[in-house]
């Protein structure tokens, strides 16, 4: 069977070996769809080492093939969604009840390949929802963290810097809430027709001359209550606490390399008393991503599909910035 690798421009098949049952809480899946992350993609351009150890493949679905002999909630023929860590339950973070900051994290094979097996512990059944759109579980999870950590109140105006996949996600998260407004920034024309469809108050284009004088005209140089900083790029994240409004909330989401620092105007941040937050992925949040996900359609978030043998030309899709989420179907019979 085949895994898909890469490392600094490059994207590969290798043959691996059929994975095997080794504990009786085992369960063997037949990957059917897997997303390119954020993470992926740093690898892929070369931002960040993949190391001995790395997973291709964070955002997966699948169909169980085969359970252990203590699987008790899963048999084959089930849907699930693929979490690729789980806390150790014992360090000091878990027994506070915290299991997202697990001081030992352990981490699970990469979902790029056409078959996998993991504990059922990091499995999520996705009921009624398509294997299409279960993919999309794990970036769900994150973006409802990042609308927590953002902590939306009624009325408010929020800002989002980027419009790919996740700014799109978290866009269609902040609908359900009753703010005020939503605008999003993302230089691809496209990106902001897709945000106009999904209910953006407006747009901007943050490669425009007038980009700041635009932004805070709009404000009407207030401020945004709430900015999420999701497009990735330093220049961007630099922006984000001058478009904050006083007393406001700033998320970060994106992804900026390996060995990036933001630079800070403390005077500037005391003076507009603004919460900072980052975001972690969580390993609580999968059940209820999937009773959701039906309110969000979360297919309209990707905008190209490959088959796993077309994985080169699938990143240097993604690698465009053309795209939302760009994803590889592993098993052709899957609808």
């Amino acid at each position: 069977m085949k895994k898909v690798l890469l490392d600094n421009g490059s994207v590969w098949l290798k043959e691996i070996p059929e994975p095997i049952l080794r504990r009786e809480t085992d369960v063997k899946i037949q990957v059917d769809y897997a997303s390119i992350c954020g993470y992926d993609l740093m690898v892929y351009r070369g931002q960040a080492s993949p190391g001995s150890d790395f997973r291709v493949g964070h955002e997966v679905s699948g169909t169980v093939l085969e359970t252990g002999a203590q699987v008790t909630g899963l048999e084959p023929g089930d849907k699930v969604a693929v979490r690729l860590d789980t806390a150790c339950g014992q360090c000091a973070m878990c027994r506070a009840g915290k299991p997202d900051y697990c001081l030992n994290m352990q981490m699970y094979d990469g979902g790029m390949q056409e078959r996998m097996v993991c504990p059922e512990q990091v499995l999520c059944p996705l009921g009624g929802l398509g294997l299409r759109a279960g993919c999309l579980i794990e970036p769900l999870t994150m973006g409802m963290c990042s609308v927590k950590k953002a902590d939306i109140r009624g009325g408010e105006r929020v800002l989002i810097l980027g419009g790919g996949a996740m700014g799109l996600l978290m866009l269609k998260l902040l609908r359900l809430y009753p703010v005020s407004e939503v605008v999003i920034a993302d230089p691809n024309q496209k990106k902001r027709k897709m945000a106009r469809d999904f209910g953006a108050t407006w747009t901007f284009d943050p490669a425009s001359p007038r980009y700041m004088e635009e932004m805070n005209g709009y404000c009407e140089s207030e401020g945004y209550d709430v900015v999420i900083e999701a497009s990735g790029n330093p220049a961007s994240a630099k922006l984000a606490f001058h478009l904050a409004a006083r007393g406001g909330r700033v998320v970060f989401f994106g992804l900026y390399g390996m060995n990036f620092e933001l630079p800070v105007n403390l005077f500037n941040l005391y003076y507009k008393d603004v919460s900072i937050h980052a975001v972690l992925p969580s390993t609580t949040l999968y059940p209820a991503a999937v009773k959701l996900a039906p309110r969000l359609r979360l297919e309209e978030l990707i905008t190209a599909e490959f088959p796993y043998w077309k994985a080169s030309e699938a990143f240097q899709e993604k690698a465009s910035g053309e795209h939302a989420k760009v994803v590889l179907k592993f098993h052709l019979g899957t609808g």
